[in-house]
């Protein structure tokens, strides 16, 4: 039998390979030197570790496209309050915040970019590099929500649940969308849903994974103390009761060192331990402070949902009804967000982000749910339909939902926010003329240092147009919008890369006779 197929041998042999059905073994197939295939790198996965590699690479592939696709800053403090601190304590030059002139923001987010901004500069000197660079890798920490949402959801209804609520929490608009921002929000949703998972999941006596939910629960404080609520309901809800047991390692062990090092940081680089948790509070909270950018009704996040998630709300709400059966930490968790947020005059609809991968995992079980159900209903009626097709409907439902919702007159701008400044400020980059810049604009407009990163004064005086004209000696170059400049100023149009333009006179740059922009925004309290 030395021709005999891989067919004959299968027959006394079940355990032979598909993959080698057809081909010649023994004598023939040394005559030939047909080697068997090495077996893949997949080969040994189980089928659901490969679907939910799978999500999680389209899940980082989409957040960095878009990310990339559709350059924009959500908020100004993503730029002004961290990158652009970043870039001052990298390369020297920023514009600068009256939050840092009171010393009320820790240098723990602004110290990390500024890491990344000075390595990457190393290889580019493109201030977009380093601006891909941050926005890969916390698109790469995002990742943590559907990888949880998914364990989460296998443990509690199995794994069809599992990679249901990995597929809903991949695709979902919101959490693409602020995956690659640099914001205490959504740096903080990625970490408290991880150390809710290793508390909730901890068994007793298990030390090791209660301290790391802590050390978790104290990052997510450092990141974002306006979470303290939902971090100390999260710790009640996993103690279970077992107060020496399961709450005093979480608290005593890992979320202490972790707030005796941010209060260690702050002594250092603000002159106070906690300045940056204790000043805040008392300026913004009860000087008031942060009601000069807006006093919100107590409802106004019930009124967000509404505007966001429109007609998908009704579902949504039925969805994450039909999945809280049993699920005590993923109800009481974004309930404590949603709630302690809401008794703040000042809100805005970033704040209550942490809330929504819980809420998702919760439709998720919902949607498993449910589709079982159909599934029954449907055998029983008309026997031929597929079991999973259900699910299957369901899931597409919810690609439809994100789609069309990310596209809705409510989150469309969302996508493009600050794109002009961002286009116009890449363009001034580029301009190898450039010895000083005069805003018409308002300040915010310019993209700041971190997408200028060049060591040129900027010059801004609100609406006092006198004085800055005064200061034109000093800058060559004018960012405008073409019905904000003025006839015969000797500046003259060079482009228009975006709805913002570029204006340029001949000749060099005077030493600076009056502040910069840093300087004005001090006079004006900004």
């Amino acid at each position: 039998m030395t021709d005999d197929t891989v067919e004959q041998r299968r027959s006394v042999d079940p355990s032979v390979s598909d993959r080698y059905r057809g081909r010649p073994v023994g004598a023939t197939a040394a005559s030939v030197a047909l080697p068997y295939p090495r077996p893949g790198v997949l080969d040994g996965w189980p089928g659901w570790l490969v679907g939910l590699a799978g999500l999680l690479t389209l899940g980082l592939l989409l957040r960095i496209v878009l990310a990339l696709a559709f350059p924009r800053i959500h908020h100004a403090d993503e730029l002004f309050q961290y990158y652009e601190q970043a870039h001052r304590l990298a390369f020297g030059q920023g514009i600068v915040p009256w939050e840092y002139r009171e010393g009320i923001r820790s240098w723990l987010l602004p110290g990390m970019l500024a890491g990344l901004m000075k390595a990457v500069s190393w290889v580019s000197d493109d201030p977009a590099s380093y601006l891909a660079v941050s926005k890969a890798l916390w698109s790469a920490l995002s990742l943590s929500i559907p990888a949880v949402a998914f364990l989460w959801a296998r443990r509690a209804a199995g794994l069809t649940a599992g990679l249901t609520a990995a597929f809903i929490a991949t695709l979902w608009f919101e959490l693409v969308y602020y995956a690659p921002t640099a914001l205490t929000e959504s740096i903080a949703t990625s970490l408290l849903l991880v150390a809710c998972w290793l508390a909730w999941t901890a068994e007793a006596g298990d030390r090791r994974r209660l301290i790391w939910a802590g050390l978790l629960f104290g990052l997510v404080f450092v990141f974002r103390f306006h979470l303290l609520p939902a971090i100390l309901t999260a710790a009640v809800v996993a103690s279970r009761g077992d107060w020496r047991g399961r709450l005093r390692p979480m608290l005593l062990a890992g979320l202490a060192p972790v707030l005796l090092c941010n209060g260690l940081l702050d002594w250092v680089t603000l002159g106070w331990p906690f300045q940056s948790v204790l000043k805040n509070f008392w300026i913004n909270i009860v000087e008031e402070k942060s009601h000069s950018f807006g006093v919100m009704p107590l409802g106004f996040y019930l009124e967000e949902y509404v505007r966001v998630w429109s007609w998908w709300l009704a579902p949504m709400a039925a969805l994450v009804v039909l999945g809280a059966r049993g699920q005590p930490m993923l109800v009481a968790v974004p309930l404590a967000v949603v709630l302690s947020h809401s008794l703040v005059a000042h809100k805005e609809y970033r704040f209550v982000l942490p809330a929504l991968p819980f809420l998702l995992i919760l439709a998720a079980l919902g949607t498993e749910r449910l589709a079982r159900r159909l599934a029954g209903l449907a055998a029983e009626r008309w026997g031929g339909v597929p079991h999973w097709a259900p699910l299957a409907v369901l899931c597409a439902a919810w690609v439809l939902a994100s789609g069309l919702l990310s596209a809705s007159d409510r989150w469309r701008p969302e996508w493009t926010r600050v794109a002009p400044g961002i286009a116009t400020t890449q363009a001034l980059h580029e301009r190898e003329a450039l010895c000083g810049l005069g805003l018409l604009t308002p300040w915010w407009d310019l993209a700041g240092y971190t997408t200028l990163h060049r060591d040129v004064p900027v010059f801004w005086f609100g609406d006092n147009m006198r004085r800055l004209w005064r200061s034109a000696p000093s800058f060559n170059y004018v960012m405008a919008r073409p019905e904000q400049m003025p006839p015969e100023t000797g500046y003259r149009l060079e482009s228009c890369p975006s709805e913002i333009c570029l204006y340029r006179r001949p000749g060099q740059c005077a030493a600076p006779r009056d502040i910069d922009v840093s300087g004005s925004m001090a006079e004006r309290g900004m």
